[in-house]
């Protein structure tokens, strides 16, 4: 998800983030960063409530967290000795998170997890190098896979390189004792290089970018670059064992979530298979107009049709009007080559 990293604010900084209040989609707690929500339900007005006040904590174990903050999530982990933050995010998202954890350890951040080289995910890093610094006699250890690693040298080189390389498609390291499970599918939806970050003690997993709980899915998906793939990574983040997911946006996810994502994706080709059938490209073709034209008014008119066909299921969710059309895009697209 881009944001406006270059100037230091995030989009939630400068518009309007407020969500309806739909009825019966799901169960709520109140906020606390103190008392552990019970798995399966959503933090009453956690969007709402980063607008209003600088960051969000929301207690998930005993030692783990999750931290909102100008748009972005991030979970993070309480050692003895120090703080393990997944994903450092970017501009006031990584400031405001950085006070977050402030306010519920003295601890320093210790160690960091670049989920994947999108910037608006990692270019904070040296706000987080620069507090650890100032905080603790050790340099920040950044954890993150060789396939990001290598993505940070083609684009570029705009944040610092991982300084614990993990290699592979699998692998694991320990964070004071604790188990992490790093698992970067072979075939991506995000991007290349997007991982699962696994606390299976925790019951915690961190996929960036492809829910976001209490909505549908971003436009494009994300965006995605590849759908197919993204649905093949959803299907695999139910083969894991976890009880709380952090996408980076939105709520604290279940696996209630997922299931209602695939289940979305399945609703979404059904219908624009369908409509797709009824009409054809060539009824949008006008002499004086190019065939891209007649591309463009055919993908218009699927779309507006196949939002329709959802409204009586998906309306209320927050950005039903702008993002069913970017979905059923994409999805025609896919229906077409594959």
């Amino acid at each position: 998800m881009s944001h406006d990293h270059e100037h230091g604010c995030s989009m939630a900084t400068k518009c309007q983030m407020y969500r309806p209040k739909p009825t019966g989609l799901f169960d709520y707690a109140d906020q606390s960063a103190t008392e552990c929500i019970k798995p399966g339900l959503k933090i009453r007005n956690w969007v709402d409530n980063m607008i209003q006040n600088p960051f969000n904590v929301q207690r998930l174990t005993e030692s783990s967290y999750l931290l909102g903050a100008a748009g972005y999530n991030a979970v993070v982990h309480i050692g003895k000795k120090g703080v393990l933050l997944i994903s450092p995010q970017s501009g006031d998202a990584t400031t405001l998170t950085l006070d977050g954890i402030r306010s519920i350890t003295d601890l320093p951040v210790t160690d960091v997890i670049y989920t994947h080289y999108h910037l608006d995910h990692v270019a904070g890093i040296p706000s987080v190098i620069e507090q650890t610094r100032q905080r603790s006699s050790a340099e920040l250890r950044i954890h993150g896979t060789d396939l990001t690693a290598r993505r940070i040298a083609k684009f570029g080189g705009k944040v610092p390189l991982p300084t614990d390389v993990i290699r592979g498609h699998d692998a694991e390291f320990l964070f004071e004792g604790l188990p992490v499970r790093i698992r970067t599918p072979e075939e991506n939806g995000h991007c290349p290089d997007n991982a699962i970050v696994i606390l299976k003690s925790e019951g915690i997993t961190q996929f960036d970018d492809m829910l976001e709980p209490e909505a549908l899915p971003f436009p494009h998906f994300g965006p995605t670059e590849d759908l197919v793939a993204y649905e093949e990574n959803l299907r695999e983040l139910k083969t894991f064992d976890w009880k709380f997911i952090n996408s980076g946006h939105g709520n604290i996810g279940s696996r209630a979530d997922v299931d209602s994502y695939l289940d979305y994706l399945e609703t979404l080709r059904n219908h624009t298979g369908a409509v797709m059938e009824r009409l054809s490209m060539t009824d949008f073709m006008v002499p004086t107009y190019s065939y891209m034209s007649a591309w463009r008014n055919y993908i218009f008119a699927v779309s507006a049709l196949v939002k329709e066909d959802l409204r009586p299921k998906y309306g209320l969710y927050y950005g039903f009007e702008e993002v069913v059309p970017t979905h059923v895009e994409m999805v025609l697209n896919n229906l077409i080559l594959y």
